[in-house]
């Protein structure tokens, strides 16, 4: 590629990213239909064919993850009856995380280190298996990313501008964590971000230590445990295993 070529590239850089977003997506469109890459993606088929059967969650359906991952996947589940389109929600998560990586780098750094940080998530041969796999690890990560995204964007804005970010990165966070808790990993960097702008002294310090540790492995599993709860209240008695 020219000079010229390539600085007109970063010029349209939306374009840059669609053309990185396509072509990541249509290499890994052949593996939907591959063998099976991890013994979790079984146990994932087998739950989303159970409640795809009218069985209710968490009762005679097991998961070993809160419910945001078996329910976002249920819809791709639906439109093929097979390992081959849930993976393909999964795909679509990997698209997303694509974009919010871009979003986030861009923010924070500018658009050729944005760029970059899309390449390579999209050749990291780690996400190459997380972005095709029946597993929560990837759509988790999409969503944590999505979080950065949208609490770096609430440090260069101000008023409601910022203050819609700051709360779209807080629900894009609780999702991921409904995902899967490793999503806990991104509430820190999130938090770190949030924090950056107009947050001085111990109170500000305090605030952010508070937030990190509400979001230990113990306390989300207690958050994790009560929406099982309340799922299983939810359900009608006939869908409950007798005593």
């Amino acid at each position: 590629m020219t000079a010229p070529r390539l600085r007109r590239l970063l010029g349209r850089p939306w374009i840059a990213v669609a053309a990185i977003v396509i072509v990541s997506v249509a290499l890994r469109l052949p593996l939907l239909w591959g063998p099976q890459l991890d013994y979790d993606e079984g146990v994932y088929w087998e739950s989303l064919r159970a409640m795809a059967a009218g069985h209710p969650l968490f009762t005679s359906v097991y998961s070993s993850q809160p419910p945001g991952f078996l329910v976002a996947m249920a819809p791709f589940y639906v439109v093929g009856h097979g390992v081959a389109s849930a993976r393909a929600g999964v795909l679509v998560f990997f698209a997303v995380a694509l974009l919010a990586a871009y979003a986030s780098t861009r923010t924070l750094l500018g658009t050729r280190a944005a760029l970059v940080a899309t390449v390579l998530l999209a050749a990291d041969p780690l996400m190459l298996r997380q972005s095709v796999a029946l597993q929560a690890d990837g759509p988790a990560m999409a969503l944590g990313l999505v979080a950065l995204a949208m609490a770096a964007f609430s440090t260069r804005r101000r008023g409601a501008d910022a203050q819609v970010a700051a709360l779209l990165a807080g629900a894009a966070l609780m999702l991921a964590l409904l995902v899967k808790l490793l999503a806990r990993r991104a509430a820190p960097r999130v938090a770190r971000r949030r924090g950056a702008r107009g947050c001085r002294g111990g109170w500000c310090r305090a605030r952010r230590r508070c937030a990190a540790a509400a979001l230990r492995r113990p306390a989300a599993r207690g958050v994790v445990a009560g929406v099982q709860r309340a799922h299983r209240r939810a359900q009608p008695a006939r869908g409950r295993p007798d005593p």
